[in-house]
Order: C-alpha cells, then structure tokens, then sequence
C-alpha cells in the first residue's frame, strides 16, 4: 500500500500547500471534533503530518499511523518545525489490531487516503480494525474524491480545502472503474504517479456498515451536502454502533 518512494514524500509538501490549506480546511476540521466531542483522535492517513499536526496546535491528543517510512519522516520534520510532538506508528491497516492498545473516540482518514488500498479485501479488513479501535458511540471521518464525477469526466479539480499547492499539476493518466491512475508533476519537473481505486458511493457506505458503522452526517466540499451539488470531495462521518459487548 506504500506507494512513496523518499523522493516523492519530499515534494508532497508542495502539492498539500500547508498554509493555505490550514486556512481552507483547519476550522471546518476542527468544528467537526469540537461538535462530537472527540477528545482522544486516531489519524490513520498521517502522510505528511498536516491534520495531525494542526489538531496538536490546538491541543487536541492525538496518535497517527502511516504505512509509508518516508512520509512519517518528513511528518517529524514538520511536527518539529510546528512545535509539536508526533506520537507515530508505521503500520499498515490490517494490522491495527496488533498494534493498538487503547479506544478512540474519533479515527480520521483524509485526503482521499482510503482510495489507496487497491485491495477490495483489505479495504474491508481496515475498515473492520478501525470499528475496532472506537469508543462506544465513536465516530469515523472519511473523504473521498467524486469519483462518480471523474469516471464521466466531469470532475471539477479545483475543491475547496484539499490540496492548495499552486505549483502542481495533476493529470489523471487512467480512469477506469477497476483504478485510476493520478500523476503529479512538480516545480521541478519530477513527476510521479498514485494508484487509487474509484470508490463510489455506495461502496463506501457498504464498508462502514458491513464494519458497524452508520452514517450520520455527508459534506460536499466541507458544506453540508444537498441534491444536486457539484462535489469536488465528500466527507463521511460515521459512528460506530453500540453492540451488546459495550
């Protein structure tokens, strides 16, 4: 699932554009623990560091895992540069369950991170641990770019609050509904590529509640999601259902 080479962790950075994203992104964020009362938050898409370090900025305790060695270490760079302290795991999804020990009452996956899991199986089998790793009445947050959109060519790039990076150009060099393939060429002419899988609507929703997850609230581009709106990305929010062992 790691599909970062170092030198391509090292021009993320680039694309993600912290500042103007920060201000784009960081209170709609932010509104969001602060309204479900998530004191104690897992992020399992940490990439470069951005929604974890800007929670710590704020106080709010959190830990992170990354699959990818490289973006954790330009992670600390940044944790260091913002004046936090990152409390990381390397891990991939499915082995969550081996290496957490403790509940969440909230578990982010941003920045179209689920996409990333080519793997239909273990997509489920990471959705299944972070049920897992959720307090009673716990809540997940989870993006995903319109890939319903996309598949028409109809998407719209340019989305409120997601990558603000203004030196970047993104090409989708495949779009199919068995993966599309993303390319980034940077500043400095280096160029690199993302598999991701379309995930649609309804097989999103069919992951969280094949895990115990119901979906509570939809936004469209960080707005309260209504018919008919053209989405650049959509973000879930999911709570996990009280079961018997509770």
């Amino acid at each position: 699932m790691d599909q970062f080479s170092k030198e391509f962790a090292s021009h993320w950075d680039e694309l993600v554009g912290w500042e103007k994203r920060a201000a784009a992104e960081t209170a709609f964020l932010s509104s969001l623990i602060e309204k479900f009362k998530c004191k104690n938050v897992l992020d399992v898409a940490l990439g470069t560091g951005f929604h974890s370090i800007e929670l710590l900025k704020q106080g709010v305790r959190v830990t992170s895992i990354d699959v990818s060695p490289a973006m954790i270490e330009v992670a600390k760079q940044n944790a260091k540069h913002h004046a936090v302290t990152l409390d990381v795991t390397c891990a991939d999804w499915i082995d969550l369950d081996k290496k957490l020990s403790q509940k969440f009452d909230c578990i982010l996956c941003l920045g179209n991170s689920l996409a990333c899991e080519m793997d239909s199986v273990k997509r489920q089998k990471a959705v299944y641990n972070w049920e897992r790793a959720l307090s009673e009445n716990g809540i997940i947050i989870v993006d995903r770019r319109n890939y319903e959109a996309l598949l028409n060519h109809e998407y719209n790039f340019v989305s409120k609050g997601q990558y603000c990076g203004e030196t970047v150009k993104i090409t989708p060099s495949k779009i199919a509904a068995d993966g599309t393939v993303f390319s980034y060429t940077f500043a400095d002419g280096k160029t690199f590529q993302l598999n991701m899988y379309p995930l649609m609507s309804d097989q999103i929703n069919e992951l969280f509640l094949n895990a115990g997850c119901y979906p509570i609230e939809l936004y469209g581009d960080q707005e309260p999601f209504r018919l008919n709106q053209k989405v650049g990305f959509y973000t879930y929010i999911f709570r996990r259902a009280k079961n018997e062992q509770d």
